[in-house]
């Protein structure tokens, strides 16, 4: 276990034994939050469209959405919200175009 990883989940152990929820910007690393209880992830779109494409692979399908400011369809948002279940809320930063709440 890397030791971001390791400090995420001793925060989030701490976090729930005091009942305070947990707010975290993903940057592009969202694996390090897959086994903590989260009340909300707050990406921007990019950040957003890393969490379901890869980095290393799909760039080009990560700028796409950031630059459009928006998933593709429905479905992208769905794939995002399915993958991170201990998420209770993602909020996904869209520019000047507001917000999207899942």
């Amino acid at each position: 276990m890397n030791a971001e990883k390791e400090l995420i989940e001793k925060i989030a152990a701490i976090a729930s034994i005091k009942n305070i929820p947990l707010y975290v910007d993903p940057k592009h690393d969202w694996n390090i939050f897959e086994d903590v209880n989260i009340e909300a992830i707050i990406p921007n779109m990019k950040e957003a469209a890393s969490g379901i494409f890869d980095m290393k692979t799909q760039e080009h399908e990560i700028l796409v959405r950031d630059n459009e400011c928006k998933f593709k369809n429905y479905f992208e948002y769905a794939n995002l919200a399915n993958k991170y279940q201990n998420c209770k809320n993602i909020i996904i930063k869209a520019s000047k175009k507001g917000a999207v709440i899942i």
